[in-house]
């Protein structure tokens, strides 16, 4: 009995990799635009409203969690994903795959070495703008100089040397914030 694909196949393997046909690289080229597409069709379901189910929704389910497990209060999007059978993680590496610039998604696929769909994951990973260290080191002395400020201020019973202390060291943190150039916008 021969084995499924035999010689033949291996033969036929090594000529299309010889042409220039990279079995792999074409088969991950087929896993990123299938995860992508994925992903573009989740978006395309509208996201859930958000808070609690109401009790009409929840009636004769029981509580929430028995609710969950007969799939009453889940999302529209939740329903989708556990209808295909798409793990939460799935469906969110496609969601950022699907986040990828079209035109650079393009340019990486079709590139001699295509990344991984994790690595495409990661590029469409939402990143906030890290702050500068100047502006974080200007926000912390200006919340701590206010925040004693606000204490210096407090109109209750309190004793008249705490007040003096809390405005020294307000004080002494503007003064710092005005030496390292932090205050005023610098």
């Amino acid at each position: 009995m021969q084995r499924l694909g035999g010689p033949r196949r291996s033969v036929g393997v090594v000529r299309q990799a010889s042409e220039g046909h990279h079995p792999r690289k074409n088969a991950a080229r087929i896993q990123a635009r299938a995860v992508r597409r994925i992903g573009e069709l989740i978006k395309l379901i509208p996201p859930a409203a958000g808070g609690r189910p109401s009790p009409e929704t929840l009636h004769g389910a029981g509580n929430g969690f028995q609710a969950r497990k007969q799939g009453i209060s889940l999302s529209p999007r939740e329903r989708a994903r556990r209808s295909v059978g798409l793990s939460k993680r799935q469906a969110a590496t496609a969601v950022q795959v699907s986040k990828v610039a079209a035109e650079d998604f393009e340019r990486q696929i079709e590139s001699d070495a295509p990344p991984t769909v994790t690595a495409l994951a990661e590029q469409g990973k939402a990143k906030r703008d890290p702050v500068p260290e100047p502006e974080r080191a200007r926000a912390a002395f200006l919340a701590n100089a206010n925040e004693a400020l606000r204490f210096a201020a407090y109109s209750g019973p309190i004793d008249t040397e705490i007040v003096t202390a809390a405005h020294a060291v307000a004080t002494r943190w503007f003064a710092l914030a005005d030496r390292l150039g932090l205050a005023n916008g610098k």
